[in-house]
């Protein structure tokens, strides 16, 4: 059972492959994907799969595979595609115990198989007229030239034999969109993944791959091409700087000219890069062009965050200043508004006036008309009367309020102090309480009088027993302070185990209590409305614990027969693990953690 693959379906596809003779061999490899897929790369699970891939020879077989032709095998080159992403899978997060064959001779030959599988994908792309058929080809491109990627950036030495490859540079020749964009994204995977490359690439590969690109820049007429082969210019040049005086040689003197038919097409500010390291001309006035840069750079940084904070400060006096102003213009409109309203009152109370007193005047004669004559004057002089003695109670009444408001500000001082005083005698009546309290929570429990008693007599026969010790003022002095700081240290315990005690003696009234109640509960037909009352807790975390112990047991009851069989061996387990333990003499410590 030990030489079993993890995984049953490797040694079904391997046993498969090993009875089939037909060219549809590198169709049965295609379930290792599902297979592959199951298993995140780094896991344990994913290394001991790729362990027995190795074993029994599937990545091997999958290599070989790639390098049939597979126009006639079933899903033609797209199957190429899925078998170079499984074989790549297979790679990655897995060295066998044999590292030099594994790196030195089966990761290379991966990689040529993989550019051979590319350079024939793209020779289809490149002679297909259907769109349908040339789209899927380059989707399988994609698809091939991505777990390449996939495999540099897990074995970064494997970027220089590509480098140095010729179907590398076969791939990198072609002129049809598309393919081009595809290999350039690659060419600037390679430099990433080991910046290193192009320093130990042969200088006649270098000159070659740098002639390719410096022509696509020069000859293409797309822009997206252009703008990709001048990024992947300036990464060589970043990395590998002395590439800078080959570019500024006689041999690409018409490069700077061709350069111009570009500007305004989206990608200005890489030309205007590249236009200044070439007239830089060395490494060491590219890296004065780029200091200038940075510093262009950081000043631009800085003088736009200046100017966007001044503007940002222009915004906000300019904000308050149209507050401010519609604040004002609203105010005055109030005011106006009042104003107006204001006036129109006046002039009501006036009109007001003015009828009541047509009024009255109107009534008074229609009361003289109806009267004897010989009473009108009696009746005049009454109006009279009563109209002075308004007049006088009003007058009164103002004289009596103006002499009583420096006695009513002295009456609202007296009541304020008066408040103040009962504040204060509450505040030193719970002062007081407090201190009562504190003084009887020092006390000590049970302490009576013959109790004081027979602990003086224990101490006066304690120090005839042992006399003191003749010693100075400064023992005595210490021993003092000793004293004092037990003494003071006992008080500061004491509140704290007091209300210790407390709590502990009113959790076991409550417990006597809850005792009692449960032993005379009545039987289940008996309950009552009050019975269940008097048995709830209105505890709101005993009510979140009783419904989460509810639940889980609501779960525990739903669950598999077969579930509970596994808790109750855990258990077991468990149960036998301490036993263990405490056999063993380990300390408490380690006792507790299981």
């Amino acid at each position: 059972m030990e030489g079993l693959p993890f995984d049953r379906r490797i040694l079904h596809i391997a046993a498969e492959a090993a009875e089939t003779t037909d060219r549809n061999v590198p169709t049965l490899f295609l379930g290792l994907k599902d297979v592959l897929a199951d298993y995140v790369v780094g896991t344990p699970e994913a290394n001991k799969l790729r362990a027995d891939m190795w074993d029994y020879d599937l990545t091997r077989s999958t290599n070989l595979a790639l390098k049939q032709d597979f126009s006639e095998v079933d899903g033609s080159w797209h199957t190429a595609a899925e078998l170079s992403t499984i074989t790549c899978s297979a790679c990655l997060g897995y060295v066998p115990e044999n590292k030099i064959e594994f790196k030195q001779q089966f990761l290379p030959d991966v990689v040529a198989s993989l550019l051979v599988v590319s350079e024939r994908i793209q020779s289809l792309v490149l002679k297909t007229d259907d769109a349908v058929a040339k789209k899927q080809h380059l989707m399988d491109l994609r698809v091939v030239l991505q777990s390449l990627t996939k495999l540099l950036e897990n074995y970064k030495f494997l970027a220089l034999q590509v480098m140095s490859a010729k179907k590398y540079i076969q791939l990198l020749m072609t002129e049809e969109e598309q393919t081009c964009l595809i290999m350039l994204i690659l060419t600037q995977t390679i430099l990433r993944a080991n910046m290193n490359c192009l320093a130990e690439l042969n200088q006649s590969r270098l000159h070659g791959i740098v002639d390719e690109i410096v022509f696509k820049i020069i000859s293409t007429q797309h822009v997206s091409i252009a703008s990709s082969a001048l990024r992947v210019l300036l990464l060589c040049i970043d990395l590998y700087p002395p590439l800078l005086e080959l570019l500024s040689s006689r041999r690409y003197r018409g490069l700077r000219s061709n350069l111009k038919k570009w500007t305004g097409r989206g990608f200005d500010e890489d030309l205007r890069r590249f236009s200044a390291l070439l007239e830089a001309s060395s490494a060491q006035q590219m890296e004065i062009v780029k200091l200038n840069e940075a510093a262009a750079l950081i000043q631009s940084v800085y003088r736009g965050h200046m100017t966007r904070r001044r503007l940002g400060k222009a915004n906000i006096a300019i904000a308050k200043f149209h507050r401010m102003y519609r604040e004002r213009k609203k105010r005055k409109e109030e005011q106006k508004t009042r104003n107006i309203e204001m006036k129109q009152r006046e002039e009501l109370e006036r009109s007001r006036r003015r009828n009541e007193f047509l009024a009255s005047r109107t009534k008074q004669l229609k009361i003289i008309e109806n009267i004897p004559a010989k009473t009108v004057g009696k009746f005049l002089l009454d109006i009279e009367s009563e109209a002075a003695c308004k007049i006088q109670s009003a007058w009164r009444g103002f004289k009596a309020r103006k002499n009583l408001a420096p006695e009513l500000a002295n009456h609202k001082k007296v009541l304020a102090a008066v408040t103040i005083q009962r504040q204060v005698r509450k505040w030193l009546a719970r002062c007081r309480a407090r201190k009562a309290f504190s003084r009887a929570e020092l006390t000590p429990s049970g302490l009576t009088s013959e109790r004081r008693a027979e602990l003086q007599d224990v101490i006066a026969k304690m120090r005839e027993q042992f006399p003191p010790k003749t010693t100075t003022f400064e023992e005595l002095k210490e021993l003092n302070e000793k004293m004092f700081h037990m003494l003071n240290s006992h008080v500061m315990e004491l509140r704290s185990k007091r209300r210790r005690e407390q709590r502990i003696n009113s959790l076991l009234a409550q417990l006597s209590v809850d005792s009692d109640t449960l032993l005379n509960a009545p039987h289940l037909k008996d309950v009552t409305r009050e019975h269940v009352e008097l048995f709830s807790s209105h505890s709101r975390p005993v009510a979140v614990a009783a419904r989460k112990q509810h639940n889980e047991t609501l779960k525990r009851l739903k669950n598999p027969w077969w579930k509970s069989l596994m808790e109750e061996n855990d258990e077991r387990d468990l149960a036998a693990l301490r036993e263990r333990v405490r056999k063993s003499g380990l300390d408490d410590d380690a006792e507790k953690q299981f």
